[in-house]
């Protein structure tokens, strides 16, 4: 099916690629880079604190919309089969960490803010974006409802 629609010899193909799952991996990458350079764009801008999550996040969960079938396999099927994947699950999970620690350093506790936020973010992509299949905007809206109570506290 890949090389049909990429109009290319089933050879051709594993030239580039070894198996299926290469070809998986470079697309995961692709995303990868995306939330990278998004994560990047962030670190730099300075707002009001929840405008930047509400605004980085919103961002995230687009670039994710944007590839569900392949969210849905990375969180769902591949994750706990290959080490590859695994790892890159992990990085990226550790780099949103990060970053929120990074805007909110200037609180008490935000390593521990940091982790309810992308804990609650995945939560709701996970299960209530793939699984229970809610709108993506809907999500957002449930988010941002989420982090303005997280950030009451501070």
């Amino acid at each position: 099916d890949i090389v049909k629609q990429a109009g290319v010899a089933q050879g051709t193909f594993y030239i580039y690629f070894k198996s299926k799952e290469d070809i998986f991996f470079e697309i995961v990458e692709l995303v990868e880079k995306q939330l990278d350079e998004v994560i990047n764009r962030y670190k730099t801008i300075k707002s009001d604190i929840k405008e930047l999550i509400f605004s980085f996040s919103e961002e995230i969960f687009h670039i994710l919309d944007e590839y569900r079938e392949v969210a849905y396999i990375f969180f769902f099927q591949l994750l706990c089969m290959k080490e590859n994947i695994r790892e890159k699950y992990i990085n990226t999970h550790k780099k949103f960490i990060r970053f929120y620690e990074e805007i909110l350093s200037g609180y008490n506790n935000s390593s521990i803010i940091a982790a309810i936020i992308v804990g609650f973010g995945e939560k709701l992509f996970k299960f209530d974006y793939l699984i229970e299949g809610k709108d993506i905007q809907e999500v957002i809206l449930e988010f941002k409802a989420g982090v303005d109570i997280i950030l009451r506290g501070l």
